[in-house]
């Protein structure tokens, strides 16, 4: 039954590929990768998906790789930051507007053909690139920034001073390198300087491959390493001031004035959230059925009468005292007879009669005359 509805789903949603939430997948993990997701870092692990609005952040020696929805294949270098900071998909899963945010470090980058009414922008501090279904090398840092096109054609533009007369977009083709410094002119040049072919990481060096298939699983849950704080925004602030207003809007609650300042611990994290379920949680009230079954089937005493030594709601189980279902004669309910229980390692005590004290006479296969069960 399970495998006809299984398939009954399948056959609904067509017979493609299943549908991820995500624009992209990690396929590829090397060294210290994470992501900056609303207010926390997660690790960036083979598998994960990649959302709008994300940072991905490697560290020194480390690397990464995601392929998009739309078949474009991204690679980080080592100390490198890239948000996605615009990547809607329209129902063929093509790109209807891309904008990517190179903000230090170095992309490789294999842009998938576009529509003629997409668009597919990387910016970085000082320039801002067009590209078609092209393929090329970007290195990026606050006051420079150069590119490397091996495919297609690209049409690049100054992205700090975009109202400047030197705004206008420089076409670039494949072979081509051009560069700029903030506040300076193009320099572009038939082929890439030996400086430029020296400083590219090993792993940007070759054309990029699709990994996704490769992938044993996909849509993992992200695993949450730590909490962003008020360090961590100002550090953002400090080291891309050409995205500080857009940055200080992401991290407006950290900023704001009296935000609190210092690292969020993990225990301090799981107070937070501990809190936060508190008081989402309904209180905490007593079995009525289990309270009646525990008093002796019947509710206390108004007023506190028949309570015990033991506080306000206990009873006595020595005295029997507020126990309506005891006798006034003896400690225990009418109608049954219970044989005493004797103390440990004492014989029991016998009636000059031969019978033990207390023992109710009973025939073999005869149960008890007593009321109860």
């Amino acid at each position: 039954m399970r495998r006809h509805l299984l398939l009954l789903l399948w056959l609904a949603g067509g017979a493609g590929a299943p549908a991820f939430a995500g624009v992209g997948v990690v396929t590829q993990a090397a060294g210290a990768v994470q992501l900056l997701r609303a207010d926390a870092y997660v690790a960036a692990e083979q598998g994960v998906e990649i959302e709008e609005q994300d940072i991905v952040e490697t560290g020194a020696d480390a690397s990464a790789q995601i392929d998009m929805e739309d078949g474009t294949v991204l690679k980080l270098g080592p100390d490198s930051r890239l948000a996605v900071s615009e990547y809607r998909l329209g129902a063929d899963k093509g790109v209807l507007a891309a904008g990517l945010d190179l903000l230090s470090g170095w992309l490789r980058f294999a842009v998938a053909k576009l529509k003629p009414d997409s668009s597919y922008n990387i910016h970085t501090p000082v320039l801002t690139i067009g590209v078609r279904g092209t393929e090329g090398a970007i290195e990026a840092d606050n006051d420079a920034g150069g590119l490397h096109l091996e495919e297609g054609e690209v049409q690049v533009s100054v992205a700090d001073a975009p109202g400047a007369a030197s705004a206008t977009p420089v076409r670039v083709a494949a072979g081509e390198y051009i560069q700029r410094r903030r506040g300076q002119a193009f320099q572009r040049q038939q082929q890439p300087p030996p400086e430029f072919l020296k400083k590219l990481p090993p792993g940007l060096q070759q054309k990029l491959q699709h990994r996704a298939h490769e992938l044993r699983a996909r849509g993992l849950p992200p695993r949450v390493i730590r909490r962003i704080n008020q360090e961590d925004a100002q550090r953002f602030l400090q080291r891309h001031p050409h995205m500080r207003e857009r940055l200080q809007q992401r991290f407006q609650p950290l900023t704001a004035p009296g935000a609190r300042p210092g690292a969020v611990t993990p225990r301090e994290q799981f107070k937070e959230r501990r809190m936060l379920q508190r008081q989402h949680e309904p209180p905490m009230r007593a079995n009525p059925a289990l309270v009646d079954r525990l008093r002796g089937g019947s509710a206390p005493p108004a007023g506190g009468a028949g309570m015990g030594p033991g506080g306000p709601g206990r009873r006595d189980y020595q005295s029997g005292a507020g126990d309506p279902s005891r006798s006034d004669k003896g400690d225990h309910p009418p109608g049954r007879q219970f044989q005493k229980a004797e103390p440990r390692g004492k014989e029991p005590r016998h009636e000059p009669g031969g019978g033990k004290q207390n023992a109710p006479q009973r025939q073999p296969g005869q149960r008890g005359t007593g009321g109860g069960r």
